[in-house]
């Protein structure tokens, strides 16, 4: 053994390799304390200022202002930065201020950053009208840039233009397929518009999947469980509820509708109305209470007590049903005459407002049809959407908003049937005093 050539050594019997090694490491080791680290740039610094801006991180985006100031040249960069940090701070004016000399800039980073951030600062201060501009600008320089689309997409949904909102929907949709934001904006259409049968196809698949359940906003639950009970599938909504207590029970109100309509009027109801904190004289325990007597076939107390309800709750459809029915059974034709007219009036004015809705269209300048909107939605009992018309109308008319903020004032409950339901009840009615209302019908 050991006949071949012995490895080469120096002295005290290490390989050459290895000290050659050694000594090239050493080299490396010393020409790096030599050179330092390297120097960051005002590029690199313009990127952690934007990373600052993006995590609202003030402190750090003015430490890197600061550091800009250093570098020669950099004035456009350092106003950038300031300009995002007017608009982070809630200073609008002071962000469309900075950002106006970069609305056409031929850097596209600072042009996008100044687009993007002006149309969001003129929405904050109520202008979408040279919002829309804005955004419109954006898509013109770069037409399959998603951010504008998408921004545009929302301002068009938020002020009832949903004509104009579905083109945008349709080239978000070609550009990709499956974005959540404008899958919700669809389903969003789908309902505003009538097509209540769509848009329930569309919000089961926003929630298909645990996952999608959970990143689920609480307002599109709200509107897939009250799609449900439109259009007559109560009892699928209120299996969802239960099997996703956690994502859809935060509504109390909700669930109590999903309870009746699906004539689960057990200890269940109870002790929801219960949490509800609900008032003896409330009409939803009188409603509870009629039904409860209707399905038991007493037919006197039920009128009595649907009735009651019917009162201060008078744009319920599913009172006034349930009333008829039992006003019909008690052999009393006028009450079940008169339930049926209230009936035929509430889908009148949903027809109505249907109709006011699709002839917006893409109208962006006209805050009467809003109002108009807004008005009809009172007289249905729908005044969180009343209410979304009378923003919409202020979007598109920001040089009357102080007027148009003075009608939103004015939205109350109506608090009388749209056809009296008897002599027996219409004094009863004259009595009522305005209810406190909990939530729309």
């Amino acid at each position: 053994m050991g006949q071949g050539n012995p490895v080469p050594r120096v002295s005290g019997g290490v390989p050459w390799w290895l000290w050659l090694a050694a000594l090239l490491a050493t080299v490396a080791v010393i020409l790096g304390l030599v050179a330092g680290p390297k120097k960051e740039t005002a590029a690199d610094i313009f990127d952690r200022g934007l990373i600052s801006a993006n995590r609202r991180d003030i402190p750090g985006l003015q430490q890197c202002v600061e550091t800009l100031k250093l570098h020669q040249g950099t004035e456009d960069t350092v106003a950038v930065l300031n300009g995002l940090e007017a608009v982070l701070t809630n200073r609008y004016p002071r962000g469309v201020q900075i950002f106006e000399p970069f609305l056409d800039h031929p850097n596209e980073r600072y042009r996008e950053l100044a687009l993007s951030s002006s149309a969001h600062s003129y929405e904050q201060m109520g202008d979408s009208v040279r919002a829309r501009q804005l955004h419109l600008q954006a898509i013109e320089h770069n037409t399959s840039a998603l951010g504008p689309l998408l921004k545009l997409l929302q301002l068009y949904v938020n002020s009832g233009a949903f004509k104009s909102a579905q083109e945008i929907l349709d080239k978000v949709i070609s550009l990709d397929p499956q974005n959540r934001e404008a899958t919700e904006s669809k389903a969003l259409i789908q309902f505003a518009t009538g097509d209540l049968t769509a848009a329930r196809e569309t919000y089961a698949s926003l929630l298909e999947t645990e996952g999608d359940r959970a990143v689920a906003s609480p307002q599109l639950i709200k509107n897939y469980l009250t799609i449900l009970i439109r259009i007559g599938e109560p009892e699928v909504a209120l299996e969802f509820a239960r099997q996703n207590e956690a994502i859809a029970g935060g509504d109390k109100y909700l669930k109590y509708d999903l309870l009746v309509e699906t004539n689960q009027l057990d200890a269940e109801v109870d002790e929801l109305m219960l949490r509800m904190k609900i008032e003896a004289d409330s009409p939803r325990i009188a409603e509870v209470m009629g039904s409860r007597a209707l399905n038991d076939g007493d037919w006197e107390p039920a009128v009595a007590l649907l009735s009651q309800a019917a009162l201060k709750m008078p744009r319920s459809t599913r009172i006034f049903e349930r009333l008829e029915l039992a006003a019909t059974k008690n052999n009393q034709p006028e009450l079940a005459e008169a339930c049926r007219k209230n009936l035929n009036a509430i889908h009148q004015l949903e027809e109505q407002l249907l109709e006011t809705v699709l002839t917006i269209a893409d109208d962006m300048e006209d805050p009467e049809l809003r109002l108009t909107a807004a008005d009809i939605a009172v007289e249905l009992g729908r005044l969180s959407e009343a209410e979304r018309w009378v923003d919409a109308a202020m979007m598109v008319a920001p040089d009357r908003q102080s007027e148009i903020r003075e009608h939103k004032n004015t939205i109350q409950f109506p608090n009388r049937p749209l056809v009296p339901i008897g002599a027996a009840f219409g004094a009863a009615a004259e009595r009522e005093t305005e209810p406190k209302q909990d939530s729309d019908n």
